[in-house]
C-alpha cells in the first residue's frame, strides 16, 4: 500500500521534473503523444485503485498522514491536467474512461472515504472529495457535451451511484455534525454545483426527484430563525480558497519508507488560489434555488407526468412530515410556506 502509492505519486510528477513547471506545458507534451488515451484511463484507474488502498486497514498516524497526502498528490495531478482546456476534451471523448464509468467510480469510491477524528487527516478526505467532485464539474462544463451524454446511456447505472454518494454529501454538510473539522463551504459548493447539473439533464429527472425530496423537505421544514439564518442570510465572508497541493512526493515517500525523520506539509507545500467574490452563503443559496428550478421547470423531452413529479413528490413529502408532528403541524405548515416565500424574495433581490 506505502509503496503503490509512493510510485504513484512520484511517477506522476516526474513530468514536472523532465517536461515543464507549467501544466500546460505537460497537456501539449501529453496530447501529442498517440497512446494518450491509454495514459489517461491507466492514471484515472491507479488513482482510484489509491483511495480503495485508502479505505483498507490503516496504520500509525505519520504513515496514514503520508498515504493519504501521497493520494492528494496523484488527484491534484489529474485535477491539474483537467483544467487544461485542450486536455480536458480530449479527455470527455474517451469513450472508456466516460461511457465505462471510470471517472464515476473514482467519484464514487473517494466520496465514500470515511471520517476521521483527527482534525489533520479529515481535512485532507474532504479535500480529496472536493477535488474530485471539480474534475466531474469540469467535464460536464467542457465545450464538447458528450460526458453527460455517456453519463446517461453508457454509464447511466455507474453515474446514479456515484450521485448517491454526492447526495450524501448534501446531506452530511447540510444536517451532519462537523463543528471543526471541515473546510468552509468548498465541498458543499462543488456536491450542491454538481447536483444542479445533474437536476437538469432529462434522463436523471426522475432520480434526482426521488432522492432529493427529503432534503429539500427537511430543508424548506427548519424552523423561521434557523432557516433564515442558514439560507437568507447576506454577509460578506467568501468561499473557501481551493488548496493546491505543491507537494514533494519524494520527500513524503522518503518518510514513509524510513529514510527521512520528518515532514512537514502545512508550512511548506500549501499555497490558494483567490478566493471568488461572491460571498459564501450567497453562492450556496443561489445553487438551492437553481436546483429546484432544474426539477421544477417544464422539459419538453420528459412527459407530463415526468415534468409533474418534482411537484407531486415535494407535496407528498412535506405532507407526510406534517403528519408525523405530534403537535403543531399547523404553525409548521405556516413556517415552511413562510420559510418559501422568504427564501424567493432573498434571491430575486439580487437581480434587482
Amino acid at each position: 500500500m506505502v509503496l503503490y502509492s509512493a510510485l504513484l505519486s512520484n511517477s506522476m510528477y516526474l513530468f514536472k521534473a523532465l517536461i515543464s513547471s507549467e501544466w500546460k506545458d505537460i497537456a501539449d507534451v501529453l496530447l501529442a503523444h498517440p497512446e494518450v488515451d491509454d495514459f489517461i484511463i491507466a492514471a484515472f484507474t491507479a488513482v482510484c485503485v489509491n483511495v480503495n488502498l485508502l479505505r483498507a486497514t490503516l496504520t500509525t498516524q505519520r504513515i496514514n498522514n503520508c498515504l493519504f497526502h501521497l493520494c492528494e498528490s496523484s488527484l491534484q495531478f489529474l485535477l491539474s491536467l483537467c483544467k487544461q482546456l485542450l486536455f480536458r476534451e480530449r479527455l470527455v471523448e474517451n469513450k472508456e474512461l466516460c461511457g465505462g464509468g471510470v471517472v464515476f467510480r473514482l467519484v464514487e469510491n473517494t466520496l465514500k472515504l470515511s471520517q476521521y477524528d483527527d482534525p489533520k487527516l479529515s481535512s485532507v478526505v474532504n479535500r480529496l472529495k472536493s477535488k474530485v467532485l471539480s474534475i466531474v464539474l469540469l467535464l460536464c462544463q467542457a465545450e464538447c457535451s458528450s460526458f453527460m451524454d455517456m453519463a446517461s446511456t453508457q454509464s447511466k447505472g455507474l453515474a446514479e451511484s456515484a450521485v448517491s454518494e454526492v447526495l450524501e454529501v448534501l446531506k452530511m454538510m447540510c444536517f451532519g455534525d462537523l463543528k471543526g473539522h471541515h473546510p468552509r463551504g468548498l465541498l458543499l459548493l462543488n456536491a450542491m454545483k454538481l447536483t444542479e447539473i445533474f437536476c437538469g439533464a432529462s434522463r436523471f429527472r426522475t432520480f434526482m426527484v426521488l432522492n432529493l425530496k427529503e432534503v429539500l423537505t427537511r430543508v424548506f421544514l427548519q424552523p423561521q430563525r434557523e432557516f433564515i439564518s442558514t439560507w437568507c442570510t447576506y454577509d460578506h465572508e467568501p468561499a473557501e480558497e481551493e488548496i493546491v497541493v505543491d507537494f514533494n512526493p519524494t520527500s513524503a515517500a522518503g518518510l514513509v519508507l524510513g529514510l527521512i525523520s520528518s515532514f512537514n506539509v502545512q508550512h511548506s507545500t500549501w499555497s490558494n488560489f483567490q478566493a471568488p467574490r461572491t460571498p459564501y452563503r450567497v453562492q450556496r443559496s443561489s445553487l438551492l434555488i437553481k436546483i429546484v428550478a432544474n426539477l421544477a421547470c417544464y422539459d419538453p423531452d420528459l412527459s407530463e407526468d415526468e415534468n409533474a413529479c418534482f411537484i407531486d413528490e415535494f407535496l407528498e413529502c412535506l405532507q407526510a412530515e406534517f403528519s408525523n408532528l405530534p403537535s403543531g403541524a399547523a404553525e409548521r405548515r405556516a413556517a415552511a410556506s413562510k420559510n418559501l416565500c422568504m427564501y424567493f424574495d432573498f434571491n430575486t433581490s439580487f437581480d434587482r
